[in-house]
């Protein structure tokens, strides 16, 4: 769930992307998704470094917290992510997937940090990012060719409305 949560702005940014035409190769594509995934499980690793120092109660209101505070963020955020192809060209290339990537991992190391602070499943939390993740890319991509401007409702919301329902589970379980 997390990575999926992570992974819905890749999705939204791949879907604006083949929405306006713009290509974004498979090595681009995993240039993207390696990095984010690098920024996910680095903050995983740090949050479940220090675990162990923390009180229990603690660890709970601060995993429950940040899930929470970035899923309402993506809520309410405005976004235009297809400023990324700095050069116009109509393709992002691997500099610019890696950029990009700089960007959607923003997310990415407050979500990873509150989950490892938590009780996350690191290395299947870094297996699921890079499985999710290059197919959320590259799917949204090909997926916004087709539906340009059909969908209802960003679908970088939908993330948000995960990682506040993974907050509440959390905060639930911790106390019951």
């Amino acid at each position: 769930m997390l990575a999926l949560a992570c992974s819905l702005d890749a999705f939204a940014l791949g879907f604006a992307y083949g929405g306006k035409r713009i290509r974004i190769p498979v090595l681009s594509g995993w240039i993207a998704t390696l990095c984010c995934t690098v920024f996910l499980g680095g903050a995983l690793l740090l949050g479940g470094l220090l675990r162990p120092y923390l009180p229990e109660w603690l660890t709970t209101v601060l995993a429950s917290g940040v899930l929470c505070a970035v899923g309402v963020f993506k809520l309410f955020e405005k976004n235009e992510p297809t400023d990324g192809d700095a050069n116009k060209d109509y393709v992002i290339s691997p500099s610019e997937a890696a950029l990009l990537s700089i960007v959607l991992s923003l997310d990415g190391l407050a979500v990873g940090f509150g989950a490892g602070v938590g009780s996350a499943n690191i290395p299947a939390a870094v297996v699921a990012s890079v499985v999710i993740g290059i197919a959320a890319i590259m799917g949204g991509c090909r997926l916004g060719e087709k539906l340009s401007g059909s969908l209802p409702v960003n679908p970088s919301r939908i993330g948000g409305v995960i990682l506040i329902g993974l907050a509440v589970s959390e905060f639930m379980l911790s106390f019951s």
